[in-house]
């Protein structure tokens, strides 16, 4: 029934907030674009940080729920995320405090599930970094 429990270490740099950056498992091989409203409907569970927002984010294919979890969270401390699913429910942790439970949407059925760290910055002449499974590759932006 593809339960797992991931938990991931990370700090925003800082520098901004024109990033997008996804932590999770995801139903694609490797996501081509972070979606910059953190809008996505591909299979995935996961956390998204768009701009200053911190979302928990499941989605079954063609659906996705999305909940805002940014309350009490420095994102320039380091901080560690922790996703718990089993066959009914996803739990979402930040720093050992439960921000959500989410039990629709979840990804079901057939087809490979992949680890991946995406990091992007939308401005000019910056790098997107993304880390799935065991490759890595950099786009940069012109």
């Amino acid at each position: 029934d593809n339960d797992f429990d991931l938990t991931f270490v990370w700090k925003q740099d800082g520098a901004g907030y024109n990033q997008y950056n996804f932590l999770g498992i995801n139903g694609n091989d490797i996501k081509a674009d972070v979606p910059n409203s953190g809008t996505d409907t591909a299979k995935h569970v996961g956390f998204y940080f768009v701009d200053s927002v911190l979302y928990a984010s499941v989605a079954s294919g063609t659906t996705q729920t999305r909940t805002d979890i940014s309350s009490g969270v420095t994102f320039t401390n380091i901080n560690v995320f922790r996703i718990a699913k089993t066959a009914s429910q996803v739990l979402f942790y930040v720093n050992g405090t439960l921000k959500t439970t989410t039990t629709t949407n979840l990804p079901s059925g057939s087809g490979n599930m992949f680890l991946e760290f995406a990091c992007e910055r939308h401005t000019s002449g910056s790098n997107s970094y993304y880390l799935a499974n065991n490759y890595v590759y950099r786009v940069k932006t012109s």
